[in-house]
């Protein structure tokens, strides 16, 4: 079987993020693994997300390095 990496670049974005992740989660195929990549996010944004690995400790999340360009490509 395949295995998919799902990498989700997010800005801001932490009241939507739950219900993708949860999207993603209910799908039938299970062999994959979530990324979700913070670029640069206001610090209660990125505390929301960390507060996701609670319900999903198996979600991974990153922080881009404040040196590299924002962006989703460098997500």
């Amino acid at each position: 079987m395949n295995f998919v990496s799902f990498i989700i670049p997010h800005y801001n974005s932490s009241h939507i993020i739950h219900e993708l992740i949860e999207s993603i989660w209910n799908q039938t195929y299970k062999n994959f693994e979530v990324i979700i990549v913070d670029d640069g996010s206001l610090p209660s944004e990125v505390d929301n997300l960390f507060n996701l690995i609670n319900k999903w400790p198996e979600l991974r999340i990153f922080k881009r390095p404040i040196d590299w360009i924002k962006g989703a490509n460098s997500c």
